[in-house]
C-alpha cells in the first residue's frame, strides 16, 4: 500500500509511445532509492497486452504495521473523497464542454491528413466554435491536396533538371574522345588504333552512367503507374531478410507477426524495404559487432502498422536530419540521393508516413514507417 498500483508515467510513455523494448527507471520512496525495470508483453497478434514492472532493491523496508495501517486508511478515505469530487465535477464539465474537449482531442491526435469533422446538432454559443472548426478542417483538407500536387510537380521538375545534368556530364567526354579518334585517323596517325581500346572503355563507362540515370528516372516515373494490391507485409520483410542476412559481422533480428495485410504497389514497397535495409547495412559497414533490428507491430493509433528499421551505426548528424528525404541529398560517396526521396513518395501515395529518430536501444539510426492496415 506504499508503491501503489499505477506504473511510472515516464516508463509508460517510453514503452507505449516511443516503442522501447525495455526501460530502466530510478524510483524513490521516502529516502529509499531503488531501480525498476519495465518491459512490454506482446501477444501473437502483435498487440501489447501488458507492461511488466520488476523492482529491485538491496534493502528491506521495515515499517510499523499499525502506523502503516492507520496512514493507509486516512489516505484511502482522502482518495475516495477526491475521486467522488472528480467524478461529479467531470460529469458536469463534460456535459457542458464535450464538443470543445472532442475538438482538442482530435487536434492533438491527428496529423494533417487525419483531422475529422465534429457533429454537434445544438444551436448555442458552442455551435459557433464547432462550425468554425469544421470550416477550418475543410479548408485545410483542400490546401493539403493542393500542397501535395505542388510537391509532386516540384519533384518532377527537380528530377528533370537532375536527369538533364547527369546526361550532359558524360556526353562531353564521349564527344571529345570520339573527335580525338577522328582527327588521328584523318591524319593517318598509326597510334589511333592503339588509342581505340582506351577510348572505347571510356565511352562504355559513361554509357553505363547514362543507363543508371535512365533507370533511376524510370523507377521514379513508375511511382504513379503501378496498381495497388493486397500484400502481406510480414512475408515481404522476411523475404528481404533471407537476401541480406549473409554477413558474418552483422546480426539481424526480426520481430513480426503473420497476416499483417495492407494495400499498396508490391514492387515499390519491396524497393522501400530494400533501400532501408541497405542503408542500415552500409551504416554498420565492417564493424565486428553490427546489429540490425526490424520490427513489425500494431501502431498506437488504431488502423496502422509500425514498421521499424534500427541499426547500431553512427546514425545521422543533427545538421543532416532535415535533408534526409530531399532529392539528390546523400551522405554516401556512391549514392544517388534518390533512395529516401523515392521511398517517401511511395509511402505518401499509400497514405503512409516515414520518420527518422535516434534508436533508443541500438543508439544508431531508426526509421519508422506508419502504414495503414
Amino acid at each position: 500500500m506504499v508503491i501503489g498500483f499505477r506504473s511510472n508515467g515516464e516508463a509508460y510513455y517510453n514503452i507505449r509511445y516511443r516503442n522501447q523494448r525495455f526501460y530502466i527507471h530510478t524510483e524513490k520512496i521516502f529516502s529509499n532509492t531503488f531501480y525498476s525495470l519495465y518491459a512490454p508483453i506482446i501477444n501473437a497478434e502483435g498487440n501489447m497486452i501488458a507492461i511488466i514492472g520488476v523492482p529491485y532493491t538491496a534493502e528491506n523496508f521495515d515499517f510499523k504495521q499499525d502506523a502503516l495501517f492507520h496512514a493507509a486508511t486516512i489516505i484511502n478515505l482522502f482518495l475516495i473523497l477526491v475521486i467522488i469530487t472528480l467524478i461529479v465535477s467531470t460529469s458536469v464539465v463534460d456535459s457542458m464542454f464535450k464538443p470543445l474537449i472532442e475538438m482538442g482531442q482530435k487536434m492533438n491526435q491527428a496529423n494533417r491528413h487525419g483531422l475529422e469533422y465534429i457533429i454537434y446538432k445544438r444551436k448555442d454559443e458552442i455551435s459557433i466554435i464547432v462550425d468554425a472548426y469544421n470550416r477550418m478542417v475543410h479548408d485545410l483538407s483542400v490546401s493539403t491536396k493542393k500542397l501535395a500536387q505542388t510537391e509532386r510537380d516540384k519533384a518532377w521538375s527537380e528530377m528533370a533538371r537532375q536527369v538533364a545534368h547527369e546526361i550532359k556530364n558524360p556526353l562531353t567526354p564521349i564527344k571529345l574522345e570520339i573527335q580525338r579518334l577522328i582527327r588521328l585517323k584523318q591524319r593517318k596517325d598509326p597510334s589511333w588504333e592503339e588509342k581505340f581500346d582506351k577510348v572505347a572503355a571510356i565511352v562504355l563507362e559513361h554509357i553505363d552512367i547514362l543507363t543508371d540515370t535512365a533507370n533511376e528516372f524510370s523507377t521514379f516515373a513508375k511511382l504513379y503507374s503501378e496498381e495497388p494490391v493486397v500484400v502481406n507485409l510480414d512475408n515481404i520483410l522476411r523475404d528481404q531478410l533471407v537476401i541480406f542476412d549473409n554477413r558474418d559481422n552483422i546480426k539481424f533480428d526480426y520481430f513480426g507477426f503473420s497476416d499483417a495485410l495492407a494495400v499498396g504497389p508490391k514492387p515499390q514497397l519491396t524497393r522501400v524495404f530494400v533501400n532501408l535495409i541497405s542503408n542500415a547495412v552500409q551504416a554498420v559497414g565492417d564493424a565486428p559487432d553490427g546489429h540490425i533490428v526490424i520490427s513489425l507491430r500494431n501502431a498506437v493509433e488504431d488502423g496502422y502498422y509500425d514498421i521499424v528499421f534500427e541499426d547500431n551505426g553512427p546514425g545521422v548528424s543533427d545538421e543532416n536530419v532535415g535533408k534526409l528525404f530531399t532529392p539528390n541529398f546523400t551522405t554516401k560517396s556512391g549514392g544517388s540521393g534518390l533512395g529516401l526521396a523515392i521511398s517517401r513518395s511511395v509511402l505518401e501515395r499509400c497514405s503512409a508516413t516515414i520518420a527518422y529518430s535516434r534508436s533508443f536501444s541500438l543508439k544508431g539510426a531508426c526509421f519508422t514507417i506508419k502504414y495503414p492496415k
